[in-house]
């Protein structure tokens, strides 16, 4: 992931978004997708005026993609950051379990911060059979039902800090805005103080 500045002046925080490597490419290349721009737009529209049907991108993958993130939240829990101290009592139990080389590997390596579950540490020593990759055998798991399984997954879980902001009514909700659209929710509070009699 990173912290790419579009060429758009609408473009939130201002003009930055964080993307991964893969997005940004496929947005850069001319002629793959057309974006549909906030304030950019034209005037009049019709369907397939944009993204995918009106580039080239969709003839060439055939099924089976979605847009960056997979929704339209401000909050992305893939941008969740690990959490210091539960970081350090999760490498602490990896060491314990599998080895101090293990435990050393980056964090993005070892958790996945949006889907937990999914996360390598879970996954390799997680049998086939059980639905995992099976590429730690020794100490491993043969089912997510096994002790050790849970007693990794816990700390797992922990290690990942909650975001700081939640999506408000379609917004980004946070104090100061991402999304250029809080000023509407904010708005609405300010219009229901005035109008609410007092008590």
């Amino acid at each position: 992931m990173k912290d790419v500045v579009f060429p758009y002046p609408a473009w939130p925080g201002p003009n930055r978004m964080i993307v991964s490597d893969a997005y940004e490419s496929l947005v850069n290349q001319t002629g793959l997708v057309k974006i549909a721009q906030c304030n950019f737009e034209t005037d009049y529209t019709t369907p397939k005026d944009y993204f995918a049907h009106a580039g080239t991108l969709a003839q060439i993958l055939l099924a089976g993609h979605a847009i960056c993130y997979g929704d339209y939240s401000w909050n992305k829990v893939e941008w969740r950051k690990a959490s210091p101290p539960d970081e350090a009592a999760l490498r602490q139990h990896i060491a314990t379990t599998f080895g101090e080389k293990l435990a050393r590997q980056p964090f993005e390596s070892l958790v996945n911060v949006a889907e937990p579950a999914e996360s390598r540490i879970l996954k390799a020593p997680l049998a086939t059979s059980g639905g995992g990759c099976g590429q730690i055998t020794n100490g491993g798991w043969r089912n997510t039902d096994e002790e050790g399984y849970r007693k990794m997954r816990q700390p797992v879980e922990a290690s990942i800090a909650p975001l700081e902001s939640h999506d408000i009514a379609g917004t980004c909700g946070r104090n100061k805005s991402v999304c250029d659209t809080c000023w509407i929710r904010r708005a609405e509070e300010q219009r229901l103080k005035q109008t609410t009699p007092a008590r």
